[in-house]
């Protein structure tokens, strides 16, 4: 088993009954909640310990917006402009993408 695997086992256990991070994540399955262990751990260089405090914050923030996972739920913050011609005279695009520049509390 390697250190990767087992840190993730380790992150997996503590979603058990009774433990510090069981009901958290919303409605995150198995699987996603894995995938985000072993990103965490990954980042961190297979410590668990500084993961823990890591993946409480996420699961909690997941689960303060669960309707953007669940529900696909979100206000599009973005526009297109046309601002010109290119030499073939097709239309050229300006894109403004607010949703990737304001934190989210300022776009929903």
């Amino acid at each position: 088993e390697s250190d990767e695997d087992r840190g993730v086992r380790e992150l997996m256990d503590l979603f058990l009954p009774g433990m510090p991070l069981c009901g958290l994540g919303g409605s995150s399955t198995e699987s996603e909640r894995r995938s985000l262990c072993r990103r965490l751990l990954r980042k961190n260089a297979c410590s668990v310990v500084p993961c823990v405090p890591r993946l409480k914050h996420a699961l909690n923030w997941r689960a303060k917006h669960d309707a953007l996972f669940s529900e696909r739920r979100f206000a599009v913050a973005g526009d297109y402009r046309v601002i010109g011609a290119d030499l073939d005279r097709r239309p050229v695009l300006y894109t403004c993408m607010k949703n990737q520049l304001l934190p989210y509390s300022q776009f929903r």
